[in-house]
């Protein structure tokens, strides 16, 4: 005879049983709906990213003081590590037709009251001054330019809008 308990056991062991078989079915079917949420998630932010528009380029100004200034500074930084290449890169065409007439390469023209005294000197650093002037069309920024020997020359440096960039017209 069997009693209350072995059929109570029996009873456990049976769902047991069948909770066990049921418990992959689950997990895989959990697994299959997590790896097609994520799916579905990356094509919609790669649909997404691609639809919206890029943003426009900043408008060159020569009214805003910042984009003048890092023209200024990017051409004294050129100016400074010695690469006049990319200096007169940066240059307006009557800038460089400036050059042309006096038959003269930037370094000798933007310092030529230096070179008058010395030859091979090195420039250090280039500094903004507070001298500034605008017009319309132009801003003016005085830029001090200080040597090894300890001495420093002044120099206005005058931008211009040329096109889609600023450039430097006169020294």
């Amino acid at each position: 005879m069997r009693t209350l308990f072995e059929d109570t056991n029996d009873k456990a062991e049976q769902d047991d049983a069948g909770s066990a078989t049921m418990m992959p079915l689950y997990t895989w079917a959990l697994a299959l709906v997590m790896l097609g949420i994520a799916v579905s998630t990356y094509f919609w932010v790669q649909r997404h990213r691609q639809q919206h528009p890029v943003v426009a380029a900043v408008v060159v100004s020569v009214n805003d003081p910042t984009q003048v200034n890092q023209a200024i500074n990017r051409f004294n930084g050129f100016v400074v590590t010695g690469k006049w290449a990319e200096a007169e890169a940066m240059l307006s065409n009557e800038a460089k037709a400036r050059l042309v007439t006096e038959k003269k390469p930037l370094h000798d023209s933007l310092l030529v009251a230096r070179l008058t005294a010395k030859k091979d000197d090195k420039i250090i650093a280039a500094v903004l001054t507070p001298s500034i002037s605008r017009t319309e069309t132009t801003f003016r920024v005085d830029c001090a330019y200080l040597f090894e020997d300890k001495e420093q020359m002044v120099i206005p440096i005058t931008v211009i809008q040329e096109g889609d960039q600023l450039v430097i017209n006169s020294w």
